[in-house]
Parts: C-alpha cells; sequence; structure tokens
C-alpha cells in the first residue's frame, strides 16, 4: 500500500494528472504509515517554475481548472502538504507557489487601488481649480461693489442755479428801469445790450478772481495777463461809466452810487459764479451718465461672476460627492487586498503546518 502511495506521489510531482480526490482521501488515510523514502526528491523541486507559471495562468484564467484545485479550499491545501512532505524536505518551492497565486490575485486589486488614487488626484486637482475659480470671482465682485459710485442728486444746486437765474433777471430789470427816464423807448434794447456786453466775461476761460494763473502768458493760446485783467475789469468798468454818466442828471448820487456799486459787484462776482455753477451743473450730469453706464456694465458683470460662482459651487458639490464615492470603493478595495494577503499568509501557514507533519512522520 505504501508503495502504490509513493508511485501516486511521484506522478503527481512530474506533471501527471492522475491525482483524483480519491487518491487525496487515500493520502490522508497513510499518513500515519511510515512510507519508503523517495529516491529522487529533485522530481518535487523541477516542477517549482511551472507551478508558478500555472499560478500566474490560474488568476487569469487559462490553465487547466483542476491542475491547482489544491488552492481552492483548506481541505485540498492540506492534502496538498501532506503529499509535498512525503517527498521533500523544502517547502519552498510550494510556498513560492502560494505566494505567487495570492500576489498575482492581489496585484490586481493593488493596479486598481492605484488607478482610484489617480482618479482622486485628478478630482483634486479639478476641485482646487474650481475654489480658485470661486474665489476670484468672490473677489471681483466685492471689488465692484466697492469702486460702485452712486450717481449725485444735483437738486439742491438746480434749486440753487435758479435762484441765480432769478437774480439775473431782476438785475436787468433794475438797468432796465434805471434807464427808462432817460432812454424812454428804448430802455429795453439799450438795457438788454448793456446786460450782454457785461456778462461776456462770464464765458472766458480764464479768469482773474476765481483762478490761479501762473501760466498765462505770450504763449500759444494763451492770454497775456494785461488782456485778462482788460477783459475781466474793463467791461464791467464801461458798463458802469455809461449808465452812470447817461442818468447822473436823473437820480440823486447816493442813489446813483448804490446803483452802480451794486451793478458792478454783479457783473465782477454774480457772473462768474452763476457760469461755475452751470459748469459744475454740466459736469455732475456727465459724470452721473457715466455712472450710469458703468453700473450698466458693472451689473452685467456681476451677474456674470454670480452665474460662474454658482456652476463652480454645483461642480464642487459634485466633486465632492465624487470623492467620497472614490474613496470608499478604495477602501473596499484595500480591504480585499488585505484580505487576499491575509489568505495568502494563512494558505502558508496551513500548509507548512501539513508539511512539517507529513516531514516528521516520513522521518519516523
Amino acid at each position: 500500500m505504501a508503495n502504490n502511495f509513493l508511485d501516486k506521489a511521484k506522478n503527481w510531482f512530474s506533471g501527471k494528472k492522475e491525482a483524483e480526490p480519491e487518491a487525496v482521501e487515500t493520502a490522508e488515510a497513510s499518513v500515519p504509515v511510515q512510507p519508503e523514502k523517495p529516491a529522487a526528491p529533485e522530481a518535487a523541486q523541477s516542477v517549482t517554475g511551472n507551478d508558478m507559471m500555472q499560478a500566474r495562468q490560474h488568476v487569469h484564467g487559462e490553465e487547466d481548472p483542476n491542475y491547482y484545485f489544491w488552492l481552492k479550499n483548506d481541505g485540498l491545501l492540506r492534502d496538498e502538504g501532506v503529499l509535498f512532505g512525503m517527498a521533500s524536505d523544502d517547502p519552498a518551492p510550494k510556498l513560492d507557489v502560494i505566494r505567487a497565486y495570492f500576489d498575482e490575485k492581489g496585484s490586481i486589486l493593488k493596479r486598481k487601488v492605484a488607478f482610484l488614487e489617480q482618479k482622486l488626484s485628478d478630482l483634486a486637482t479639478k476641485t482646487d481649480k474650481d475654489e480658485v475659480s470661486l474665489t476670484d470671482a468672490q473677489r471681483e465682485i466685492e471689488v465692484i461693489k466697492a469702486n460702485t459710485k452712486l450717481p449725485v442728486n444735483p437738486l439742491g444746486k438746480y434749486v440753487l442755479f435758479g435762484v441765480f437765474i432769478a437774480i439775473a433777471i431782476l438785475n436787468f430789470l433794475i438797468i432796465q428801469q434805471h434807464l427808462e427816464p432817460v432812454w424812454r423807448g428804448f430802455s429795453w434794447l439799450l438795457s438788454g445790450g448793456i446786460f450782454l456786453f457785461g456778462m461776456i466775461a462770464v464765458y472766458q476761460e480764464k479768469s482773474i478772481f476765481f483762478n490761479h494763473d501762473d501760466e498765462a502768458g505770450t504763449e500759444k493760446e494763451k492770454p497775456e495777463k494785461w488782456k485778462l485783467w482788460l477783459q475781466e475789469l474793463g467791461i464791467p468798468l464801461a458798463v458802469i461809466i455809461f449808465i452812470g454818466s447817461t442818468t447822473y442828471q436823473v437820480y440823486p448820487l447816493a442813489y446813483q452810487f448804490g446803483v452802480l456799486f451794486m451793478e458792478a459787484v454783479f457783473f465782477l462776482l454774480f457772473g462768474k459764479g452763476i457760469m461755475r455753477l452751470y459748469q459744475q451743473l454740466f459736469q455732475i450730469r456727465r459724470e452721473n451718465r457715466l455712472l450710469k453706464d458703468s453700473h450698466q456694465k458693472n451689473t452685467k458683470r456681476m451677474e456674470e461672476l454670480e452665474q460662474k460662482m454658482e456652476t463652480s459651487r454645483l461642480r464642487l458639490k459634485d466633486q465632492e460627492e465624487e470623492s467620497i464615492r472614490l474613496m470608499d470603493e478604495k477602501q473596499s478595495v484595500a480591504e480585499s487586498l488585505t484580505e487576499v494577503e491575509q489568505k495568502r499568509e494563512t494558505a502558508c501557514r496551513l500548509f507548512l503546518s501539513e508539511f512539517f507533519l507529513a516531514v516528521s512522520a516520513r522521518a519516523n
């Protein structure tokens, strides 16, 4: 019976497929029997490379499905340990096969872990990019809000301008009434001419009383200072002299002095004041128009930024969900890899326990 067992063991390790489950049962029953020492333990060593190749093929489903059935469950693995212990003193070849078998399975899981890690890295890059885009959009909106100016309400200046116009009209009536006794029938035309002539200085660009003018000289398009003085003082003075010279016989001296002094102040200062107020109102209207256009552009830009931010938020939410899913999947694969590694070590320990039992029984 021992000879029959050894023959089957030799046939097993020489690559023959005679071993069936019944032979394994016979081997289990024969463990206590002292077998003859195998004549050529090299037969067990010679199949190591083939076994490892078959183990790798097994993972990909290319080998004979019955060749490595002994790695499929603990009972068959024990039987293999007993058989190999009967034929060899070195368990390393079979351990290499076992480890190669499980390492090939683990390599698939490792590649999947690496693939998931790469996807997580790519996803993190996209997340960082969307976060930067979101931050930039928020910062731009804050800058737009900080630099947005509200249109100026010029109602007060319009009221003041109306008061100035009323004063100018009433002053015109004073001149007309003052000239009426002398220029009957022509006082309206004459007063209008005097009034307009006296207001010429209002429209000049340079002013002696309201602007500091160090650059006025003889250069191109810059009047000399004496011309400015003549225009600003000479014209009102000429108007006052004309009114006074034509009416000095009609009115008392004190009344005449009061009217002429008031007209002198009016033409010298009031005209410039009303002109400056008009320029301010014109400037306010122009700035308000520019502010309105800018506000429309800023509003449109802020709407675009808000839409961009909403898109970024939605992408970040989807990326967060995808990241959680990938991390869960990675954890599951890592647990499977750990389980394969634990199975590998368990299989090695189980094989060794049966192997050394068989070697011990063979030695006895």
